[in-house]
């Protein structure tokens, strides 16, 4: 479905970067202020560029923002291995405790009185 919404974005956006180079076809001088350096670019590569310039800047700015988000995520899944390790760690204890616990005596001599079962001649 998100695939599906994204072409339905990304169709009239790639139809208007075709339209504007297009219709733009002239050349525009692009000089840098500060530096006595101009030169001549076509007008569809300037704004691609200015767009181009802008996404890479955005997504630098939303990495560094995310960058808490993965040092915790980190910390986290470090905690969640060491809490996996000590699960099994313990468990490993516990089933050599279990294997090495002598079993309690039992009356295995006594002879152990029943009672009969209900209904008979002796039950009375």
């Amino acid at each position: 479905m998100l695939r599906l919404i994204s072409w339905f974005l990304m169709i009239p956006v790639a139809a208007a970067v075709v339209l504007l180079s297009v219709a733009n076809r002239e050349d525009i001088t692009v000089s840098l202020a500060p530096l006595p350096v101009a030169f001549p670019l076509p007008l569809p590569a300037v704004i691609l560029g200015a767009v181009g310039v802008g996404f890479i800047w955005g997504a630098l700015v939303a990495w560094i923002s995310a960058s808490r988000s993965r040092r915790l995520g980190r910390r986290n899944r470090y905690r969640a291995e060491q809490a996996e390790r000590d699960a099994k760690r313990l468990g490993d204890k516990k089933a050599k405790m279990e294997a090495a616990a002598t079993p309690l005596p039992t009356t295995t001599g006594a002879i152990e009185k029943r009672l009969p079962p209900p209904g008979s001649a002796d039950a009375a």
